[in-house]
């Protein structure tokens, strides 16, 4: 797992998150139930903890390509915002990490954030995954061969 964002505050006092890729705070709005968010500075109690999961983050993205990794390796900080989304993306989409984020289902706390997450970084399409099989449990022989996809019946991806 690769957090790409920390919480700040909890429980009670959860009043946002600290995005690691833009190094913003993202605070919501108790009054608009979560609608409406402001970015901020980062609170200076975090600014620290920020850093450090930013640089693990930060390396992540860079493992995902030479170029990446010899830009990251002359400078630490010389990474765009959308090299290191790409490369997260890049990572995610071949089952290497998982993309962790903050949030509350309570006020709708991170559901923008997170749905935003979805579209960045997507999880592997079914279509990507390996085929797999099926062993019948009375006869214990394989039944089947299948691939992942939506159009397999009986498919997890299928509505």
């Amino acid at each position: 797992m690769v957090p790409i964002q920390i919480p700040v505050g909890a429980e009670d006092h959860f009043q946002g998150v600290v995005d690691l890729v833009k190094m913003k705070a993202i605070v919501w709005d108790d009054d608009s139930q979560g609608i409406k968010f402001t970015y901020e500075e980062i609170p200076d109690n975090l600014k620290d903890l920020a850093h450090v999961w930013r640089e693990k983050m930060v390396e992540s993205a860079a493992e995902s390509s030479e170029e990446l990794l010899e830009k990251y390796l002359t400078d630490h900080e010389s990474l765009t915002e959308e090299e290191i989304k790409m490369g997260l993306r890049k990572r995610t989409i071949a089952n290497e990490i998982v993309p962790m984020l903050c949030g509350s289902a309570f006020k709708n706390k991170g559901v923008q954030a997170m749905l935003d997450a979805v579209i960045d970084y997507p999880c592997p399409r079914p279509s990507t995954c390996p085929r797999f099989s099926a062993t019948r449990k009375t006869t214990r022989k394989r039944s089947a061969t299948r691939a992942t996809t939506s159009r397999s019946p009986r498919s997890p991806s299928r509505s």
